[in-house]
């Protein structure tokens, strides 16, 4: 082999090294926006207090909207991620997560009539108090459809007095738990 198409051979495998490297530390972000009336930031504590038509918008490895009268979010010490989120209910949210692993992403529209919770770091969700959740399937999407002549859920209605959604996980929990089926048919 010639010295030329050795050195060239290097060069473009520590190019494609870099870009590999590079790629790699490229993390999807998640993202949250906050909308109230009224905010109060404690710095010394890292808390956020909001009150009034509050709304919380994650998007990032799930998508997530929260709305409820008022919100206490705790950030991170570098104030650069949410790890907490305690909302006063009446509480309604919608997350819509992750593809399992035959690709279906499905849709968990859900409420409290008293409290609402998220920690970050187990990304568990719990709804206390009168709660419902629906889970539908995100239609478009992966999974098994009404293909050989599969009937597909259409909805599947959650009601109990807490119910626990790990995202992690994907479970759910409910306590007095009464669930309803309902699906397509033709």
């Amino acid at each position: 082999m010639s010295r030329k198409l050795i050195v060239s051979v290097l060069v473009g495998l520590m190019l494609v090294a870099t870009a590999v490297a590079v790629a790699q530390q490229v993390k999807k972000a998640q993202n949250a926006v906050v909308t109230a009336q009224t905010m109060e930031y404690d710095w010394a504590a890292n808390t956020v207090d909001f009150s009034g038509g509050t709304k919380l918008v994650l998007t990032g490895n799930y998508d997530a909207t929260m709305v409820a009268p008022t919100m206490a979010v705790k950030l991170s010490p570098k104030s650069d991620r949410v790890l907490s989120v305690v909302a006063a209910g009446p509480v309604n949210f919608t997350i819509t997560t992750k593809p399992d692993a035959s690709g279906q992403r499905r849709k968990i529209v859900g409420s409290a009539k008293q409290q609402a919770t998220y920690t970050d770091d187990t990304q568990i969700v719990k709804l206390i108090g009168g709660a419902t959740a629906d889970l539908l399937p995100v239609e478009g999407e992966g999974g098994a459809g009404a293909e050989g002549g599969l009937a597909r859920a259409e909805a599947i209605h959650f009601t109990g007095e807490t119910i626990t959604a790990n995202l992690k996980t994907s479970k759910l929990t409910v306590d007095n738990a009464n669930l309803t089926v309902e699906t397509k048919t033709q």
